[in-house]
């Protein structure tokens, strides 16, 4: 049987907080690995994920932006229930072969309902 050596004492909070994120940081990884991910490439969840990639090489118009956004609102949905899309912007930037995503979000469970922005860009360098 093997076991894994930690790199850091358990029982110090400072470094154990920089490996396990929790609250907004958690669910900001979270939205990155939705988007990040091809379908197909997470064992037991072949579904995980959005297509985004397919779009890279597309010319950006108004119809190809949203289909982008409905396959983000639906992975959005899906995969992360703490968050409630409010708005998404979709910029190309073809010289680099680059999709710049802005979405706008609030946390469901937020009292104060405060909109968060979330930027995401696909980049193929």
């Amino acid at each position: 049987m093997n076991f894994v050596d930690m790199p850091f004492d358990i029982s110090s909070r400072k470094e154990t907080e920089d490996y396990f994120k929790t609250g907004e940081e958690a669910l900001k990884n979270s939205i990155y690995n939705i988007l990040s991910t091809q379908p197909g490439s997470v064992p037991g969840h072949p579904e995980f994920g959005t297509n985004l990639g397919q779009y890279l090489f597309e010319q950006i118009d108004p119809l190809v932006s949203q289909l982008i956004e409905a396959e983000i609102k639906y992975a959005m949905t899906r995969w992360e229930p703490r968050v409630s899309i409010v708005s998404i912007d979709v910029q190309d930037d073809p010289d680099y072969n680059r999709l710049t995503i802005k979405m706008n979000y609030v946390i469901n469970r937020d009292p104060f309902n405060i909109e968060r922005e979330f930027i995401f860009s696909t980049d193929t360098q």
